[in-house]
């Protein structure tokens, strides 16, 4: 996409002096794009038009978004644009569903888990009462034995 600007913006504002063609923007791809920076200190250069007055340039450039290119299979740039923006917005949806998805996955295995081997607190606090109950039933055992011996002992 920026190879095509590039060529495009170029292809309307190179300056030639007569011993070097000057180019708007220097560089091959987004990732080495720049402005010339003789441009800004020689200003005449910029071409609106083909003359004073005339605009055509500036409006053509203006409008190179809209404009059909072959190197985007007949998209325009802002066409192509906004496909790709719409694109990445969609990944990003689906993304987001998979790690929702997961995260509730997540946590009903972690329930189940819980479930199967996890401590149940109206289990544990039954369990509890009935071992409260059987240790006062042996205590009431051994003290009846003891008495039983007391009264044993003290009979002879």
């Amino acid at each position: 996409l920026a190879n095509i600007i590039i060529q495009q913006v170029n292809s309307y504002q190179d300056y030639n002096d007569g011993v070097n063609i000057h180019h708007f923007f220097n560089g091959s791809d987004a990732s080495n794009i720049e402005f010339n920076d003789e441009f800004e200190t020689n200003l005449s250069w910029i071409m609106a038009g083909s003359s004073p007055g005339d605009n055509s340039t500036a409006i053509t450039m203006a409008n190179l978004g809209e404009v059909s290119q072959v190197a985007l299979g007949g998209e325009s740039i802002n066409g192509y644009w906004q496909n790709f923006i719409t694109s990445i917005g969609t990944e990003a949806q689906q993304v987001e569903a998979k790690k929702d998805f997961q995260e509730a996955l997540k946590n009903e295995l972690r329930s189940e888990q819980q479930a199967v081997s996890g401590v149940s607190m109206e289990e544990e606090m039954t369990n509890m009462i009935q071992y409260q109950h059987i240790y006062q039933a042996a205590a009431r055992m051994i003290t009846t034995g003891k008495e039983m011996l007391d009264t044993l002992i003290n009979m002879t």
